[in-house]
């Protein structure tokens, strides 16, 4: 499988995924960085080249518009925690548009992937298994009448 994930893209979201998320007392990020990152890895491939250019320059501007946003010449990887947690508020809640729909997109993006893995599927009690069987057997009972 072509690899389509750059050492920055798993930086920031090394680095991202605790301040998007609450921290889990079940287990930690790390726990699960392998499945996410290659989990991640192949939603990039499934993207379209226009879609997939984007994402990756959308992690790149990330990574290195801190000074832009007052916190001097460092990039996101290398700020405090507290300082994380202030820069990407201010991504969210930028005047400017495009600055919001960026991290709206990184965010989407990283949080679908998030929650695709099932032990945290069991940690938020998400149990979709008797529900998709009960619409199956549902549809198949309408189908038949």
């Amino acid at each position: 499988m072509p690899q389509h994930l750059t050492s920055l893209m798993k930086r920031v979201v090394r680095q991202l995924i605790p301040v998007l998320i609450p921290d889990n007392p079940v287990f930690t990020f790390d726990d699960i960085a392998d499945w996410f990152f290659g989990y991640m890895n192949r939603m990039l491939i499934e993207q379209p080249p226009l879609t997939r250019f984007f994402l990756k320059m959308g992690f790149v501007v990330f990574e290195y518009a801190v000074p832009f946003f007052g916190f001097g010449f460092q990039r996101f990887s290398s700020l405090s925690d507290a300082k994380k947690e202030k820069y990407t508020h201010k991504w969210a809640h930028n005047k400017i548009v495009a600055i919001r729909e960026i991290f709206k997109a990184l965010k989407g993006f990283l949080l679908v992937i998030y929650f695709a893995e099932r032990r945290i599927w069991n940690y938020v009690g998400y149990f979709p298994e008797p529900y998709i069987n009960e619409r199956i057997a549902l549809r198949q009972e309408i189908l038949n009448k």
